[in-house]
């Protein structure tokens, strides 16, 4: 049995009113959630890598009995660091094995 679609032209005429009834302030709305997802997976992005970049000195630690002297003998041991996004560097004290992620 063949049904016309009513629902769909009901569901179309909503859509075509919500379209042209967005305004500026619902575009600013939309920009301001869009920014909000963008930093929220350069947070997810940026503790990720530091979690990945702990584990990696934390095994060339268990595997050579020392830290590594710079964070390119820890590449060259344990493979490529994770990226971080733009604006944000890798910082290593050898001594203690410190490993930070800084905003520069």
């Amino acid at each position: 049995m063949w049904r016309h679609p009513a629902g769909w032209c009901g569901a179309g005429a909503l859509l075509v009113a919500l379209v042209l009834g967005c305004g500026e302030q619902d575009t600013r709305s939309a920009e301001q959630g869009l920014a909000a997802m963008a930093a929220a997976r350069a947070q997810a992005q940026l503790v990720g890598a530091r979690f990945t970049a702990e584990r990696m000195l934390q095994a060339f630690q268990i595997r050579h009995g020392r830290y590594p002297r710079e964070l390119a003998e820890l590449e060259a041991s344990e493979g490529a660091l994770p990226a971080l996004p733009p604006g944000y560097a890798y910082s290593y004290e050898p001594a203690s094995g410190k490993l930070e992620v800084e905003h520069r």
